[in-house]
């Protein structure tokens, strides 16, 4: 899922307001550091599936020809294609 650097920084905020508010959660270090953790973490995220995007349309590409000869859809390809992918490397979609 495509997420906006803006609407991961929302989200960190909200986490790090959550666990300030939670009891049972201590907080070891300044709330900003692990605001900005949280952040890095999302982005860091955000990176592998952009690389993951990008070597399946470099698949897609490279298969193009044949795909258009046997008639298969580029969606249903694409979505397989990065299911597999993901399984492979271990990537939680």
């Amino acid at each position: 899922m495509r997420v906006s650097d803006r609407k991961i920084e929302s989200l960190a905020g909200k986490i790090v307001q959550w666990m300030e508010k939670n009891p049972d959660i201590e907080l070891l270090a300044d709330v900003g550091a692990i605001g900005a953790a949280i952040v890095d973490e999302f982005m860091q995220e955000k990176e592998i599936e952009r690389q993951l995007d990008d070597d399946v349309d470099r698949i897609l590409q490279q298969n193009e020809a044949r795909m258009r000869i046997e008639g298969v859809d580029t969606w249903v390809m694409r979505k397989k294609i990065r299911q597999q992918l993901a399984r492979e490397r271990g990537i939680i979609l």
